[in-house]
């Protein structure tokens, strides 16, 4: 199934991948975690029964805050199938942050039960066995909503129709060699979108989703049961490389994508057998619109390989990367109400040029928006919560290369010095304990991925100077993270 247009079942309906695969090859593996495997038909036969467990939510929009799971997989399914949005949100986000995101769209979190819920599944039976739900989806129907960080610095809630992912998978597929004996490891979560990009490319072509366990590290995974695909953010790859060595030889694709791989990092995993093929992608397109074919060599522009079919991408006037596509996101909610996208095309806020082969190089970001091991953090979002604390009196963000993280926050911050009584001699209080102070604070307003590991008092201004600059911060902040 990977020709340009997806496969359409009754009334210009889309089945459902899961539903169709378990009638075109029902034993085929479908889904493998720890040492237990779900063919194509138990996959299914678990839908039908998460589908029939939650259709008193049916039309409704819920909000799913889980890591990867079976139960996860299952559940997503089977709330698209009685045309549920859903929103899905990282475990990591402080507290505050979920209950804003659900409220903000009205949703209803679920709870899948955790280690009960692995136990159970596929155990129980509906509560009438004699119904079936349709496995078949109505391509406009909205199926997610998704956190993405905007140069404001507050999170916009994008959603991604059934088609979006669909079209998304199809094209995908039409340069990626995937069908049955193919394994794909999912090491990516499900509530970003290039987790959940995997789940329809290896159920639209007929492969198995190798789910990584949470308490196995990556290197372990691919040592002991290696895929045949996976996807990784550059700072997976070089921890992957420091501590696996060569690449297992059952691995035919490393897919590298969420931030640009620098050329020592790319030299360094070809060296030692891996074959990278690099893509860029984003939350709004659905995941990648771009992949190169596998890397042999270096070379000295990096790229991110050409357009998929689909996918137009052009270079607008001010540099920055444009895309019309049927992947792009339908809509999202502003201020608790849901705006469709009427816009054709969608401008990114990344730079990028084009090579001379056709091959898209990604330049820089036009916001304040960093890639940080994978993470898309607003330097914006960090300043604000680290000036929410009643003792900081100014504070300045940079963002600083980083040889494991592709790019790392480092604040700047000034405190309130408390007041002393009188006749006594000051004491001056440290910085640090301030910024220890400031780190609890911030768990409760950000990402844990967004807090800024490096926190250094606000530097004084040369004299004659009225402030500091940026690239004095920039200077700082470099020397620092070169400290031992």
């Amino acid at each position: 199934m990977t020709e340009n247009q997806p496969p359409q079942g009754p009334e210009n309906r889309l089945p459902c991948p899961i539903g169709l695969g378990a009638r075109q090859f029902p034993d085929s593996p479908a889904l493998w975690h720890s040492d237990r495997v779900w063919t194509y038909q138990d996959l299914e036969e678990m839908v039908q029964l998460e589908a029939h467990r939650l259709r008193a939510h049916a039309g409704r929009t819920v909000a799913l805050v889980e890591w990867n799971s079976p139960a996860l997989v299952a559940s997503l399914f089977a709330l698209w199938r009685i045309e549920c949005l859903v929103l899905l949100l990282s475990p990591r986000l402080p507290q505050e942050m979920v209950e804003q995101a659900i409220e903000s769209i009205g949703a209803q979190r679920l709870s899948l039960g955790g280690e009960e819920a692995e136990r159970d599944l596929g155990r129980s039976t509906p509560s009438n066995p004699g119904s079936k739900i349709g496995d078949t989806f109505r391509p406009t129907s909205r199926a997610t909503a998704m956190l993405t960080s905007g140069s404001t610095g507050a999170p916009q809630t994008i959603v991604h129709s059934i088609e979006n992912h669909y079209f998304s998978a199809t094209q995908c597929l039409e340069r990626l060699n995937l069908g049955a004996g193919s394994v794909w490891l999912l090491s990516l979560p499900c509530f970003h979108v290039g987790g959940l990009a995997i789940l329809w490319r290896c159920f639209i072509s007929g492969a198995t989703v190798r789910i990584q366990a949470l308490q196995t590290s990556l290197s372990d995974q691919l040592i002991s049961d290696p895929p045949t695909v996976v996807s990784l953010v550059p700072t997976q790859l070089g921890d992957l490389i420091t501590t696996t060595g060569p690449c297992p030889e059952q691995i035919s694709d490393v897919i590298v994508g969420g931030a640009p791989i620098s050329r020592q990092l790319l030299d360094a995993a070809l060296k030692l057998g891996y074959p990278i093929r690099t893509t860029y992608g984003a939350t709004e397109t659905a995941s990648m619109v771009t992949l190169s074919e596998r890397w042999k060599r270096s070379a000295d522009v990096v790229h991110a390989g050409k357009p998929l079919p689909g996918h137009a991408l052009t270079i607008g006037t001010d540099g920055r990367l444009r895309i019309e596509s049927k992947a792009l996101y339908v809509g999202e909610f502003r201020g608790g109400m849901y705006e469709e996208r009427l816009e054709a095309t969608f401008d990114s806020q990344d730079r990028a040029t084009f090579l001379p082969t056709g091959e898209i190089q990604i330049l820089s970001r036009v916001d304040d928006v960093i890639i940080t091991g994978g993470e898309n953090v607003s330097l914006v979002a960090i300043e604000g919560a680290i000036m929410s604390h009643p003792d900081v009196l100014a504070c300045r963000v940079v963002a600083v290369e980083h040889a494991r993280y592709g790019m790392q926050p480092v604040a700047f911050i000034e405190v309130r010095v408390p007041k002393r009584e009188p006749k006594r001699v000051p004491k001056p209080e440290p910085q640090s304990r301030s910024f220890q102070h400031l780190q609890e604070h911030l768990l409760a307003r950000l990402p844990s991925f967004a807090i800024p590991k490096i926190m250094l008092p606000m530097p004084v201004p040369k004299a004659g100077a009225l402030k500091i600059t940026h690239k004095q911060l920039l200077e700082i902040a470099t020397q620092e993270l070169k400290r031992p």
